[in-house]
């Protein structure tokens, strides 16, 4: 699995058939609590599509889950 930041505030979880790493577009990108999140978001969607992918005889290989946020202005 591969997560991609993206920029502040999206993802790009694919399944390059290696170990799970996390790369930056950019060197001073952090991975930050809300990638993580997101990341977790990502992974169990990818999960579930590629079990029922596979259950349903399509080839899920090319299946890539993107993960975008944002934040409200006022909240509360």
């Amino acid at each position: 699995m591969k997560i991609t930041l993206l920029d502040d505030q999206s993802i790009r979880l694919e399944d390059d058939g290696g170990p799970m790493t996390i790369e930056a577009e950019s060197a001073d990108q952090s991975y930050s609590p809300f990638h993580m999140l997101a990341s977790g978001l990502a992974l169990c969607t990818f999960s579930v599509l590629h079990s029922w992918a596979t259950h349903a005889k399509l080839t899920p290989e090319s299946l890539v889950i993107d993960v975008r946020w944002e934040f409200a202005e006022k909240p509360h």
